[in-house]
C-alpha cells in the first residue's frame, strides 16, 4: 500500500512538473516546453538587428504560462527595449550538430558535425568537407523577413507589439574565387550543397535563397 502511494505521488509530480515539448517556431528556432504548472521557452529568435538573435531561456510560472508565444514575445521585446543587460544574449553562440552537405561522386552526401551555429563556422565546415581553399571566403549573410515591430503608447506606458514573420529570405555573398572549383566539383552540385548547408542549420525554413559572388 505504501509503495503504491509513493508511485502515485511520483506520477502526480511528473505530470505537474515535468515539461514536454509543445512547440517549435519558425522565428529562428525558438522551442517551447510545457508542464501543468509552468512553461519553458528557449528563445532563439531573430531580433530587430540584422542577422542577430535573441537567445535566452525563460521559465514562465502561473499565470504567465497561459499566454500565447506571441504574447510572451511581446513581453520579451518590451524588456529588451528597456534593459541593457539583454544585449549580451544577442551575441550568445549555440553549439550543436549541423548537417554539412558536400559534393561526391554519387551526388550530394552529408555529415553531422558538432560546431558553433554561426554562418562563418558553418561555411568553414562546408569548405573543409568540399576541399575548398582558404581563398574562398564568406563575405556577408543577410536574413530578411516580413516580421514587424511597432511601438505605441497606452495609458502612459510604452507598448511594443512584435508580429512574427512567416516569409524568410537568405542572401549570402561569397568571394568570386568559388568559381575556380566549379569544374572539379560540378557547379550545380557544389552550389546545391552550399544552399542545403547554409539554409538548414538554424531552424528557419527559408522561402527563398540567393547566392552572390563578388
Amino acid at each position: 500500500m505504501k509503495k503504491r502511494f509513493i508511485i502515485i505521488i511520483i506520477a502526480v509530480a511528473l505530470i505537474l512538473f515535468v515539461p514536454i515539448p509543445t512547440g517549435r517556431y519558425n522565428d529562428g528556432g525558438t522551442k517551447e516546453y510545457t508542464a501543468l504548472t509552468y512553461k519553458i521557452v528557449k528563445w532563439h529568435s531573430l531580433s530587430g538587428a540584422e542577422g542577430e538573435y535573441y537567445i535566452k531561456t525563460r521559465v514562465y510560472p502561473f499565470p504567465l504560462y497561459f499566454r500565447s508565444i506571441d504574447a510572451l514575445w511581446e513581453r520579451e521585446a518590451a524588456n529588451t527595449a528597456s534593459e541593457d543587460y539583454y544585449t549580451e544574449d544577442l551575441t550568445a553562440v549555440v553549439e550543436d550538430y549541423v548537417t554539412v552537405y558536400y559534393s561526391a561522386e554519387n551526388g550530394i552526401e552529408s555529415e553531422e558535425i558538432f560546431l558553433p551555429h554561426t554562418p562563418e563556422d558553418v561555411f568553414s565546415a562546408w569548405k573543409a568537407k568540399n576541399g575548398i581553399g582558404d581563398e574562398v571566403k564568406l563575405i556577408k549573410t543577410e536574413i530578411k523577413d516580413n516580421s514587424t515591430t511597432e511601438s505605441s503608447e497606452k495609458d502612459g506606458s510604452k507598448v511594443i507589439t512584435h508580429t512574427i514573420g512567416d516569409f524568410f529570405i537568405l542572401n549570402i555573398t561569397v568571394s568570386k574565387s568559388l568559381e575556380n572549383y566549379y569544374s572539379s566539383h560540378g557547379e550545380e552540385l557544389l552550389c546545391e550543397s552550399l544552399k542545403k548547408t547554409m539554409t538548414g542549420y538554424n531552424g528557419i525554413e527559408f522561402d527563398e535563397y540567393y547566392l552572390y559572388l563578388e
